[in-house]
């Protein structure tokens, strides 16, 4: 459920994140509302914003990349793993580790939706 969630909250975010691009955001657009995979939205956007962090607030730039990498991993080698079960359990601890990882990295992607969504000044 957590990869589910986590596709839904980063379309959302790199939705708003096109016309915050400018020139560049009409291609991420495209990617977005065609039927690619998952993996090459996010990869599109990183494209796309990877030049930009410099733009983005500290706070919001400090880290991204390891954020993005990591709890994408994360997320969908369990998500593959639910869609096609070993029989292996997941353990509590690494239940609780996934949850708390989400709950960040969710924070980041709705913080960086407002801050595309804000106006300019």
């Amino acid at each position: 459920m957590l990869g589910v969630a986590s596709e839904a909250a980063f379309l959302e975010m790199a939705d708003a994140s096109v016309k915050w691009l400018g020139a560049s955001g009409q291609k991420l657009k495209d990617v977005l509302d065609s039927k690619q995979p998952y993996v090459k939205k996010f990869d599109e956007f990183r494209k796309r914003i990877e030049p930009r962090k410099i733009d983005l607030p500290s706070d919001l730039a400090d880290g991204i990349s390891l954020t993005f990498d990591s709890v994408l991993d994360l997320l969908r080698i369990s998500r593959n793993d639910a869609g096609h079960p070993t029989g292996k359990p997941v353990l509590r601890e690494d239940q609780y580790i996934a949850l708390q990882m989400f709950a960040r990295y969710l924070q980041r992607l709705y913080q960086l939706r407002a801050f595309f969504l804000r106006p300019k000044l």
